[in-house]
Formats: structure tokens, C-alpha cells, sequence
């Protein structure tokens, strides 16, 4: 088999397969990983930002969803690069910025894990607002609009309630298990969205006429 023909047949066990390792590439190619890291190069493939960047796929493979986010089983891959090339667009194209939690449910990762890198991009800065700390694009023309509209949706919501995505996380729980203690809310909602409390859900159950009071509940 010609190495043209072992290429092309390599980027078909590719399109099957969806993704794969640098080490697995080396075995199909029977080439050395340098080798392989120079063909990567030029077919031009995407890897994944999180995993290490371990998983490779070919342009046209991924489906992008409105965000630029493809995920394959445990690999995400954007449509903008790498993780800090992502997060510089999808930050400097946000309306009115983003919180780490918002950020981290767009990318797929764990917020824990990533505040302390979101501080090393250059292209974006923090910017405290009056319930939460938000990241905003480094261009002080685009930040301006992005924390006046950030403003605008805190002035809007009653004191003491959670914001944005714990609002729909917790609403969207309480319609799925409309009988469930707080509690038994609370354990379910911070598998997804950790810092959610039960005050802050007992407060917006309580605002939308959803809680059911029952002798010895505890909030």
C-alpha cells in the first residue's frame, strides 16, 4: 500500500471512529509520532480542549452546536481553537459577559477547576458586580455595553434570588419532582450547579408560589 493510500485510508478509520489518539494514529500510519504530528499539521484537524488535548478529529467531523461546542463522549472541541482561544470569543461575544458558572456550562468543564486560568487570559478581565464576578472582554468600548446590560438583568431580579442558570436549574427540578423536600432539591441541583443553597432555593420557590410547606421542613 502506497503512503497516499494508507493516508486515505487513515482518514476514513478517522471519519468512522469520530476521534482518536495521537498514539493510536501512530499505530495506523506505522510512523513515528513526530510523523504523525506533521501530518495532523497538515490536514488541518481539531483537537479537543479539554482531556489534554488527547483526542483529534478532522474539519466537517464535528457537529457545532449555537455555542461552537462539539462534544464526542468525554472530548469537547470548539470551532474558535484551543480553551483560551474559546473562552476569548465566546466572553467578547457575550451580551453582558459571563460568571465562571455560565462559562463552564457552555464549555462542559468543572468551574472549580478553571477560575484560577480564566484570570490568566489577557483578553478578558473580571469585573465585579453586585451578586457575582463576571468576565468581560478587555476592550473597554465592548465591556461598557456588556456590564450596562449585566446591570440592567441584576436590577431586575428581587433581591436575595438566585441568578440565571441556578434559577432555571432549580425551576426546572421542582417541575420534574413537584413533591420533593428542599433538601432532596437541593441534593439533585448541586450535582449540576454546586454553590446552590437551599436558602437561595426556598427563596425562589417561595417568590413563584412553588413551595410546598410541610411540618419540620428545613430550609
Amino acid at each position: 500500500m502506497s503512503s497516499d493510500e494508507v493516508e486515505e485510508n487513515a482518514k476514513m478509520v478517522i471519519k468512522k471512529k469520530k476521534i482518536v489518539t495521537l498514539q493510536y494514529l501512530t499505530t495506523l500510519l506505522n510512523c513515528s509520532i513526530r510523523t504523525v504530528r506533521r501530518k495532523l499539521k497538515q490536514w488541518n484537524v481539531l483537537s479537543s480542549y479539554n482531556n489534554n488535548g488527547r483526542y483529534y478529529t478532522l474539519p466537517g467531523i464535528p457537529k457545532f452546536n449555537t455555542n461552537g461546542i462539539w462534544r464526542y463522549q468525554d472530548a469537547y472541541f470548539s470551532r474558535f481553537g484551543n480553551l483560551t482561544q474559546t473562552v476569548n470569543h465566546l466572553v467578547h461575544h457575550s451580551p453582558r459577559g459571563l460568571s465562571v458558572n455560565e462559562l463552564c456550562e457552555i464549555l462542559g468543564i468543572a468551574a472549580g477547576s478553571f477560575r484560577t486560568f480564566f484570570d490568566t487570559i489577557t483578553a478578558i478581565k473580571r469585573q465585579k458586580m453586585v451578586t457575582r464576578v463576571i468576565y468581560v472582554s478587555a476592550d473597554d468600548a465592548v465591556s461598557a455595553v456588556q456590564i450596562n446590560e449585566r446591570s440592567k438583568t441584576e436590577a431586575s431580579i428581587p433581591e436575595g434570588l438566585p441568578r440565571d442558570t441556578e434559577s432555571i436549574i432549580i425551576l426546572v427540578d421542582r417541575i420534574r419532582f413537584p413533591d420533593s423536600s428542599l433538601e432532596g432539591c437541593a441534593a439533585r441541583v448541586r450535582k449540576i450547579h454546586p454553590s446552590i443553597s437551599i436558602t437561595s432555593i426556598h427563596r425562589l420557590l417561595t417568590h413563584h408560589g412553588l413551595l410546598k410547606k410541610t411540618a419540620g421542613m428545613r430550609y
